[in-house]
């Protein structure tokens, strides 16, 4: 039986592949000067295509996919739970199926809003009296009475004091609620009749609806005067709150932001009496309306970016990886020619066989991860958003990161029948082994997959499962591909 053996030492046989060690590092600066030269000259490129913003929006298509979704069964789910409601309300609302269709098919999404129907009459007849006079409703309600009895009590006692706003507003109200308020700031009752409530109601709407403001800035300048500090007493307490929501009207007035007439006299009645006056409209005396938005322009569904420099740094990491791919072949053409000048003649066709079933396995985890992995591992996220009502804000650096981090895992553990062809080869293991210890290798590939991906069960699987097919494609190639005749010649055995 023959065996292939070495022959004596001839030095003809590496007169074609030796170099001295210096003629390698000189090899080696030439060719990294070259993959540089061109490494920049392609990153110039890039910049002048606009490549980067390309890529960018292009990465962002999974989330914002995943995003739509999310946001999409949101709005089913939201049928379920507030349309009841509105329906219970007395509103009529489209059909469910009508609703459901609008979601799926014209991908918007509806949002329960609640209308001042009174207030935006009144709003209207400010603007455009000569067509919106008939809406000017009254925007005084009995429901904005939070606590008539203080009220009136607050009110008679202050008057009776001779403080400048309350003298003022009791000289603007009519006779019959000032005899309302002085019967509950003299009497001991703790409620109002329904009659003395209806009066009273009556009497600030006239108030509200009045020609002038009820208080010019003199008249309640005591209150802006006034120093904060801790309240003791509930006369304080009042106070504080009175100088805040003034504070807060005088706001708007220098701002030049000051609302209409009935409604700025609402405003100054609850600053005045705050706890007693509603100071803004109230969800029982509005109409629930549904409104439809398109959810392409929702805000949601797009990436967030939390710093000045934080959106600049991605458009350049986005130019540097896409220089660096672009490049990659003359990068790789240059290290091979680096490579090959220590090479025998018979190791140079091995590149030529591994270098592009690695580029194809590489590109393949990559892609598949890409298109596949990625929105079924989002998908999997976020259901414990929607199971704690939590809605994902993304943030680009942190999605980016996690982008190309998941990808590039996929491609470089494709590698794995080439590493271990390339073990089988120097005699490390053998196919038989690799056979025999198969349970070991899926394990080793379960726990190196759990490793390399998200802590997440759905993007481990999704790695593991093709790394076992692909181990035992490796052991096929193993078994299948030939091998080369040494290179020494076949000697008979000693």
């Amino acid at each position: 039986m023959s065996t292939h053996t070495r022959p004596p030492y001839d030095e003809d046989l590496f007169q074609d592949t030796t170099m001295t060690f210096g003629e390698h590092l000189a090899e080696l600066r030439q060719c990294l000067l070259r993959a540089l030269l061109g490494l920049v000259l392609v990153f110039v490129v890039v910049l002048a295509v606009d490549l980067p913003s390309r890529i960018i929006s292009f990465i962002n298509r999974p989330l914002q996919g995943v995003l739509t979704d999310f946001y999409l069964q949101r709005a089913q789910q939201w049928l379920g739970d507030q349309l009841a409601e509105v329906r219970r309300l007395g509103y009529p609302v489209p059909p469910r199926e009508t609703m459901l269709d609008t979601i799926q098919q014209d991908r918007l999404i509806p949002e329960l809003f609640f209308l001042d129907v009174d207030r935006m009459g009144q709003y209207l007849a400010q603007l455009y009296p000569e067509r919106f006079s008939a809406a000017a409703a009254a925007p005084f309600r009995q429901q904005d009475l939070l606590d008539p009895v203080a009220l009136c009590r607050l009110l008679w006692q202050e008057q009776q004091e001779g403080a400048p706003a309350a003298k003022k507003l009791w000289q603007r109200l009519p006779k019959e609620a000032r005899r309302v308020i002085q019967q509950v700031g003299l009497g001991n009752s703790g409620t109002l009749s329904a009659q003395q409530l209806e009066v009273l109601v009556q009497g600030f709407s006239q108030l509200v609806q009045g020609d002038s403001p009820l208080l010019q800035e003199e008249d309640y300048q005591q209150y802006l005067g006034m120093q904060l500090q801790v309240a003791l007493t509930p006369a304080q307490r009042l106070a504080m709150q009175r100088r805040e929501r003034f504070l807060q009207l005088q706001q708007l007035v220098e701002n030049g932001r000051r609302p209409p007439l009935p409604v700025w006299n609402r405003l100054v009645l609850a600053a005045l009496f705050p706890e007693m006056i509603a100071s803004g409209p109230r969800k029982q005396n509005m109409v629930p309306v549904v409104l439809w938005r398109s959810l392409e322009e929702d805000p949601r569904v797009s990436i967030k970016s939390l710093g000045p420099y934080e959106t600049f740094m991605i458009w350049l990491k986005a130019a540097i990886v896409a220089s660096l791919v672009v490049a990659s072949p003359w990068v790789f053409y240059q290290l091979w020619i680096f490579v090959a000048a220590g090479l025998y003649p018979h190791e140079k066709r091995y590149v030529y066989i591994f270098l592009p079933i690695s580029l194809g396995l590489f590109l393949g985890g990559v892609v598949m991860c890409f298109v596949y992995v990625l929105p079924i591992v989002l998908d999997f996220l976020f259901v414990f958003n929607r199971w704690t009502g939590v809605d994902p804000d993304m943030r680009i650096s942190d999605w980016f990161g996690f982008a190309l981090m998941l990808p590039l895992m996929f491609g470089v553990s494709f590698q794995l029948p080439l590493v271990m062809l390339f073990l089988e080869r120097i005699g490390v293991f053998t196919v038989e082994a690799y056979l025999s210890q198969w349970r070991m290798a899926i394990l080793v590939i379960l726990v190196l997959s759990m490793l390399l991906t998200p802590m997440d069960p759905g993007s481990m699987l999704l790695m593991a499962i093709p790394l076992i097919g692909l181990y035992f494609g490796g052991v096929a190639l193993c078994r299948y591909m030939p091998r080369s005749s040494s290179p020494y010649g076949e000697v008979p055995p000693e």
